[in-house]
Parts: structure tokens; sequence; C-alpha cells
């Protein structure tokens, strides 16, 4: 049955958007959408556009404020969730504070937010110069990671273990921060594959929570392979994991809405929260939970923006695989096509290619390099293991030679 219509605001109209703009379409709700790219495929699905960027919170605010909106929502990117939070606190609109979603977005202030509350941490830093960067990486000797403190996607992250590599690292990470702040922290020794998937948090209860096996690209250490469901290395550990979250989200004071969710688990077991970004989506990651559970993230997203009810009926499959696979190139080129074995075509379930033949790609250095997504499934863990073992030896794109 379709509910009462109401207006809603979608920050941004990238590919990742869509599920969400066309769930509140079919619900015959009026759908605005707002980014500042005017070509975003998202937009031609909704009833009317602002070209104004997620990140200028006061202007989309008075467009807010303008359309009477009943509702916003950032799904898919980190960059759109304060602004989001930022109308929805000022309106009283369903959503989180500001300052909960401003914590959970910057990477220094998130850092200071689990030091405070004593969850794990890896001893870091924040630099706005690169004087100051240089000299505290001088004074410690052991392998870092610099990252923008304000940005996703692996975007401006580099492993660093020389002090000749400072420079670089620092400007790369510096031109990917709105903030012009970076953050250092101390590599962390990792147990097995990193641990990464969605969560839904509901009027104070984690609803929702399904996390998986994270691999990383041969070609980039930093930036993510593959994400597979349900995890199979960390079973004994995703029950602390879980009480974790909800203690940090509580602490934090987080209320409702989509999460991405990120941890590594050192050799004596500790847990490290490395992300938990206040939001659903990116890399067909929603749609590879629903596949492995029947939860509809998309809708769950656009109903708590309304203040509609949610259904949480859902069933997480153990003994079928589901993998996501980001596309990409270990060296620019001219793209001709993904060049995986034909003998995983009848484990695809959908893909969505950004590029088409001819086109040049470049290396993959974090997501604005991503070619396309694949989502698979798998009835039989023998071929489950010998696609990933495939995607983890093997470039995956073909380029002209």
């Amino acid at each position: 049955m379709k509910l009462e219509s109401k207006k809603i605001l979608i920050l941004a109209g990238s590919h990742f958007q869509i599920p969400v703009i066309k769930y509140a379409k079919d619900q015959g709700h009026f759908v605005i959408t707002c980014d500042n790219k005017p070509s975003n495929p998202g937009h031609k699905f909704a009833d009317k556009y602002y070209n104004i960027s997620t990140t200028y919170l006061d202007e989309i605010l008075t467009v807010s404020k303008k359309e009477k909106i009943d509702g916003i929502l950032a799904y898919g990117s980190d960059i759109a969730a304060p602004a989001a939070a930022y109308v929805s606190e000022k309106m009283g609109l369903p959503g989180n504070s500001f300052e909960a979603v401003t914590k959970l977005t910057d990477k220094g202030l998130f850092r200071k937010f689990l030091l405070d509350n004593n969850f794990n941490v890896p001893e870091f830093k924040v630099f706005s110069n690169l004087k100051d960067t240089e000299a505290y990486y001088n004074s410690i000797n052991y392998p870092v990671f610099v990252k923008p403190v304000d940005s996703s996607g692996s975007k401006g992250v580099t492993r660093v273990d020389s002090q000749s590599m400072i420079n670089n690292a620092y400007h790369d990470a510096l031109k990917f921060s709105r903030k012009n702040e970076i953050i250092l922290e101390k590599e962390i020794k990792v147990k097995g594959p990193h641990i990464h998937g969605e969560g839904f948090y509901y009027n104070g209860e984690l609803k929702f929570l399904l996390l998986g096996d994270q691999y990383f690209s041969k070609v980039n250490k930093c930036a993510p392979l593959s994400t597979t469901l349900p995890g199979m290395f960390h079973r004994e550990i995703m029950a602390e994991i879980r009480s974790n979250i909800i203690s940090l989200l509580s602490k934090i004071k987080f209320i409702t809405g989509g999460l991405n969710i990120e941890v590594i688990i050192n050799p004596k077991n500790k847990i490290y929260f490395l992300e938990i970004g206040p939001r659903n989506g990116g890399n067909l990651m929603p749609e590879l939970a629903e596949l492995a559970s029947g939860f509809n993230l998309a809708a769950a997203n656009v109903n708590a923006a309304l203040d509609y009810q949610i259904d949480f009926k859902y069933s997480i499959k153990t003994s079928t695989f589901y993998a996501q696979l980001i596309l990409h190139s270990n060296k620019k080129g001219i793209f001709i096509k993904p060049d995986i074995p034909e003998r995983f075509k009848s484990n695809e379930v959908t893909s969505l290619i950004y590029y088409s033949k001819g086109d040049i790609v470049e290396k993959y250095l974090g997501s604005q390099n991503v070619i396309g997504i694949i989502l698979y499934k798998f009835s039989d863990i023998d071929n489950y293991k010998e696609f990933l073992d495939y995607i983890l030896h093997n470039n995956l794109v073909k380029l002209q030679n």
C-alpha cells in the first residue's frame, strides 16, 4: 500500500542514490535532488533538481525551507551526511544531530571520540601544515596511514613507511580535504580480512547488521576490492562487535539511520573501528546486503526520513555466498571490457559499468578511479572460494595493447 505523499530532498543524484530516488517516487512522494553535478543520472528520475553542492549547508537549508520538505536524506555519501543532519536539526525533521553526524564523518573528531570514550583507537594526530606533519613523523618510527580528515572512498589515503614519502602523501591527502586537514594514524597489525558491511539503527536500536569480509586491491593496498557476505573469518567476534557498535552509537547520541561500517581486528582480538559512516550506500553495498538478507535498505532510509513505519522482516542467508567486486585497472589505459572468466558469468547478479569500450581509465588510487561494480551469488562454497582466489591475484579489466 502506498503511503500519503510527502516531499523529500535527496542529497546527490549519482548511481548510488537512484534506488532511494526510485523507491520514493514509487511510493508517490515528490522527490527533489541536489548536488553540483547536473549530469548525474539520478536527477532524471526526480521531480525537481537544484544545482548546489551537498557541502553548502546554509544554501541547502534555504532550499529545504523554500520547498517545505518533509524529510531529507543522505544516502551513499558521507560528504552529504552533515548537510542532511544540519537541515533536519534546524527544521525539526526526522534525523540525527549535526554534532553526532559530524563526529562520525570527520576522522579527527571520530578518533578523538573513540579515545575519550575508551574504545580502541590507533595512535593519531591531525595536522594542517606540512612542516608539523614532517616533524611529527620524524619523531616516530613506524608505518602510518595519511588520510584527509573529511573524505571517503579511500581518496587521498597513503601508507607511509619512510620519511621520503611524507611530502607526497600529505599533499595527496590535502587535495581531498575540504577542511584542509590531514590525519596520521599508526598502522595496526590486522588479523584476517577487514570487516565491512551495512547496518540500520532505528530509534536507538540496532535493527539490522550484516557484516562481511573485506579484501583490498593488489594495485592499491588502501583501496577496496571486494566485500563478501556473510562474513566467514571473524564469526567468533561478531557478537562483541555488535555490542560495541550499540555502545558507540548510544554514546555519540545517534538516533536513526543507515550505517556503513568498517572494522579491523588485531592479533589479540581487539576491535578497532575504522569507520562508522552515518549512511548506507556506495558501491552497491545495500544491494549486496539485500541479496543476502531480503532487507530493503533503500526503503528503510526513505521511510525513516519521512517518519513512516519500516518493515524489519528479513532473514540472513548463511548457506549462500554473495560477493561485491569493484572493477579497477592496475594502470592507465584504454578500456575494452571487464576481464572475468566466463565460468563465473552464471554467478553474476547485477553489474554497473561506468566506462565504455575505448574510454581512458586511470590506475586505481581510490573511488574516483572505479570502473564499475559487479555483484555475484554462489551456492557452492568451493565455487565461491575459486572466485575469491581469482580476483585476489589477477587483473580485472582488459585494456587495449
